[in-house]
């Protein structure tokens, strides 16, 4: 009887503390709904804040119907999110309660809040970072074809600094024609996801390009991320084997294009266009770039091969003229101009055709400006930077007078 009268007692006391549970889970629950009672459920936003020129807000329908987000809306009330339920949830339903937290705190604060938040932010980014597939807008303002390999070479579009992703064709597809309405003239292309058996590469090419925040599914219930919370940068245990990068001009050179393409006008359209060109200039005299060389004999005048080279550069007399190749472009009039080719990374230098015996030799931005005052003014018109990619150009003077331009202002 003693054993049985303990058991009794045990699950009478299991009982109690679960119905004293559930008693502080309602009164929370209760106690959450009463202080939020008037306030709304979030709706989807537009793709942009501009309209379209005939007045019309830029975005798509919205795919939660009241009674949805209703009952949707009842987890934000929730004293602990179960990360199990929201497994099965809709990547907008996610982002519909990811939006919903933090507007419903502010307006009177949720018990847990940072922890529920983080469940919710940690499910959003599981998402991402198992996704096989990835839809990205591409932006056919900033990039380039060769017409000799008949290739395309696209940058992500960037809008407000943002790079846009989707996990949906539907949803990207629908992205890409709202922002057409605002001219923006962008494509929808298809990316091995980070969860695909396959190597992605769509965000190591965000570290060059210096793209370091996304916008996943602008339009819907949108959510921001940290291009570094999905995948770490890249690590090199040799600093000196780090690839030649530039990602802080290359974003500069996007965001550049990007807005002086753009045939609209708004208040302070031009000042944006100056400010972004200031920053790529800036940023082009800090940077160090690939150029293309030849080295050749110094008695004939004959390109070495790369075996050669190596062998002459452990002697003493080396007898190397080391020549540098200019890119020749032909104008509409028919007549050939000369320049000198710049690019940022090994990526971007590969896309172009040099002779076999080229080379890439790595200057900043003073050694390039002294290989500049070597050639005749008729013998270089000007540098191009990344000629199959954002193809900025910079008239020969210009380029030179750059450090001057941003030399620090002394005080008379």
């Amino acid at each position: 009887m003693g054993l049985f009268n303990r058991k009794k007692k045990e699950q009478e006391t299991l009982a109690a503390e679960q119905a004293q549970k559930k008693e502080a889970h309602d009164d929370c629950v209760k106690r959450q709904k009463e202080a939020h009672k008037d306030l709304r459920w979030p709706v989807n936003l537009p793709v942009s804040q501009m309209r379209a020129a005939d007045g019309t807000v830029l975005k798509p329908d919205d795919p939660l119907t009241d009674a949805r987000k209703e009952e949707l809306g009842q987890l934000v009330f929730e004293p602990k999110l179960d990360p199990e339920a929201l497994e099965e949830l809709p990547l907008h339903e996610l982002m519909f309660l990811k939006a919903s937290y933090p507007a419903y705190n502010r307006y009177s604060a949720l018990d847990h809040f940072e922890e529920n938040d983080r469940v919710l932010y940690n499910e959003l980014l599981r998402r991402v970072q198992e996704a096989e597939t990835y839809y990205v807008l591409f932006d056919l303002a900033t990039g380039a074809v060769d017409a000799a390999k008949k290739t395309q070479y696209l940058y992500p579009f960037l809008f407000d600094g943002f790079a846009q992703l989707y996990l949906s064709e539907e949803h990207a597809k629908k992205a890409a024609e709202l922002f057409g309405k605002l001219y923006r003239r962008v494509t929808v292309l298809k990316v091995q996801g980070c969860g695909s058996d396959k190597e992605s590469r769509f965000f190591t090419r965000l570290f060059n390009l210096g793209i370091d925040r996304i916008m996943v599914d602008n339009g819907w219930y949108r959510w921001a991320i940290q291009r570094d919370e999905v995948v770490a940068p890249p690590f090199f245990l040799n600093e000196d084997k780090r690839p030649l990068e530039a990602p802080a001009l290359v974003r500069a050179m996007l965001e550049f294009k990007g807005e002086a393409s753009w045939p609209v006008k708004y208040d302070n359209h031009q000042k944006r266009i100056d400010a972004f060109r200031s920053f790529m200039e800036q940023q082009t005299i800090a940077s160090r770039f690939i150029i293309p060389v030849q080295f050749l004999d110094k008695e004939s005048g004959k390109p070495l091969e790369a075996s050669e080279v190596r062998t002459r550069m452990g002697t003493a007399e080396k007898n190397i003229i080391v020549n540098v190749l200019p890119l020749r472009v032909k104008a509409k009039d028919g007549k050939t101009a000369e320049f000198l080719p710049l690019y940022t990374d090994q990526e971007e230098f590969a896309k172009s055709s040099f002779p076999g015996t080229a080379a890439p030799n790595i200057m900043n931005y003073r050694e390039i400006v002294n290989v500049i005052g070597r050639i005749p003014a008729e013998q270089m018109t000007g540098i191009v930077i990344n000629n199959l990619g954002e193809g900025i150009v910079f008239p020969r003077q210009e380029f030179l007078d750059l450090s001057q331009k941003y030399a620090p202002k002394t005080q008379e």
